[in-house]
């Protein structure tokens, strides 16, 4: 699979010369192409024809051509074959049934904006697809710019990583421009290892240089330049946390904060997914903000002291406590446990909030994406993790990754819902699931927070934060 930007030369190498190619080492080889309409596919048959025809593809193969190559513009043959057609060409929703494929080329599939954001075009799209061409082709390739997230290609890449025994796919992505050397990289499905191509300003500066780049992604809208240059698309009108809906970090102080974790489950998992803490905060403007994101791979004993390092460090920053909420499954169970049983032997003000799990991830992120819609979350305009955040977000649920879309659910739940998003508390200090009229909700919990940090100052010699009683978060 590749994706490629608009007018790069992906048709001209995939459509028009590919097929003669394949021919040419291998003349009993079948070979379907296809596209979104008659037009482009009749196009690359009768290039590719003229390819056979050549000086060049007679001397270095020597397969002449054959009779049935006058019979019609989309079906061509060479001698040695097993009487069916060596190249097929049919749009993608035309005869194609009945055809032998041992190499099946799908190009683009969608001629217009319109067709990729119909829901019932790339449906009907990825059906034929399905039910027609992959049983039939030993081999698929396909080259496209990806519209949609969930349009042929994305379909394909989605089912791949998700289902180990479903085709896998070697994924080629070559964006226009790849400044910090991970816009364009080649992707193994079945092992979830990436190798990245090294930064570079242009993907062909020769038809399209860095200035000619930057004044079409002035000109056109981000979500356009996202989709067709950086085959980076969205979920378009579906798009539960939209890019342009984030506002901009100002002068203003937290007076609440919240960490979200998710956490990767098992060793296997680990090595492809990612452990995410989101730090989301109640500003005193009475908007939000996320104001630190961790996202990396540790190991699971490393996890619960990495809980406790980025609490300390909240702390310290803000001279607030953070509320900590963990989905109760998984290795975020496992999390629970193990730092429920730490407060059981040395209690400390660290006491997470489970948060009850579900299948359904994008009903729960739904029920929190109001205040991002409405323009009231904020990030820190010069943030390292702030372009990844915002992309994944933009992307769920048919994203890569989910995790910090997770995280992020976690911690502004914490501030927008109450009954049936949390578990009760581990403590004994709750009966019942968390609301906001019940004290140990997140929302009521910092109230005592003057007399909760002098207890935990008295109990802790050595370890008294700098600050002196004026500094102490008051209600």
């Amino acid at each position: 699979m590749c994706l490629m930007p608009v007018q790069h030369g992906k048709s001209f190498v995939f459509s028009d010369r590919l097929p003669s190619y394949l021919l040419g080492r291998n003349p009993r080889t079948h070979v379907l192409l296809t596209a979104y309409g008659n037009p482009l596919v009749q196009r690359a048959v009768v290039a590719n024809r003229n390819t056979m025809k050549g000086e060049y593809w007679q001397h270095e193969y020597g397969w002449p051509m054959g009779e049935k190559d006058t019979q019609n513009a989309l079906l061509l043959d060479v001698p040695g074959q097993d009487g069916r057609f060596s190249l097929v060409g049919a749009p993608l929703n035309g005869s194609i049934a009945g055809h032998t494929t041992d190499y099946a080329i799908i190009d683009d599939v969608c001629r217009n904006e319109k067709d990729a954001m119909s829901p019932t075009v790339r449906a009907t799209i990825n059906e034929n697809y399905f039910s027609v061409i992959a049983p039939r082709a030993r081999k698929s390739c396909i080259c496209t710019t990806p519209w949609h997230l969930s349009d042929l290609a994305m379909e394909n890449a989605r089912v791949a990583r998700q289902n180990k025994a479903a085709r896998q796919w070697v994924i080629v992505v070559l964006a226009a421009t790849n400044d910090e050397g991970q816009d364009s990289y080649i992707e193994n499905t079945l092992t979830g290892a990436k190798e990245y191509f090294p930064p570079y300003e242009a993907l062909w500066p020769e038809v399209h240089p860095r200035a000619a780049l930057e004044e079409i992604r002035a000109t056109m809208r981000p979500r356009k330049w996202e989709a067709l240059y950086m085959c980076r698309p969205s979920v378009g009108a579906d798009c539960l946390f939209p890019r342009d809906k984030w506002g901009t970090l100002g002068l203003a102080s937290p007076i609440m904060l919240n960490w979200g974790w998710d956490f990767a489950s098992g060793k296997a998992a680990a090595a492809n997914d990612y452990t995410v803490g989101v730090l989301v905060a109640l500003m005193n403007t009475g908007r939000f903000a996320v104001l630190d994101v961790f996202r990396g791979k540790p190991p699971f004993p490393q996890m619960k002291q990495l809980v406790y390092m980025k609490w300390c460090e909240t702390y310290e920053q803000f001279g607030l406590m953070p509320q900590v909420f963990i989905e109760d499954a998984s290795s975020g169970q496992q999390m629970l446990q193990e730092i429920n049983y730490a407060n059981l032997l040395r209690p400390s003000l660290l006491q997470p909030i489970p948060v009850l799990p579900t299948t359904k991830k994008e009903l729960r992120a739904e029920a929190i994406a109001s205040a991002q819609n409405n323009g009231q979350v904020d990030l820190p305009e010069d943030a390292p993790w702030k372009e990844e955040f915002i992309r994944e977000l933009e992307e769920f649920p048919l994203c890569i990754h989910d995790d910090q879309t997770d995280a992020y659910t976690y911690s502004q739940a914490g501030f927008m819902r109450g009954e049936g998003f949390f578990k009760q508390l581990t403590d004994g200090g709750t009966t019942g699931t968390i609301t906001v009229d019940n004290p140990a909700h997140p929302l009521n919990a910092l109230k005592d927070a003057d007399s909760s940090l002098q207890k935990f100052i008295d109990d802790e010699p050595g370890n008294t934060p700098e600050k002196s009683d004026s500094d102490l978060p008051t209600w």
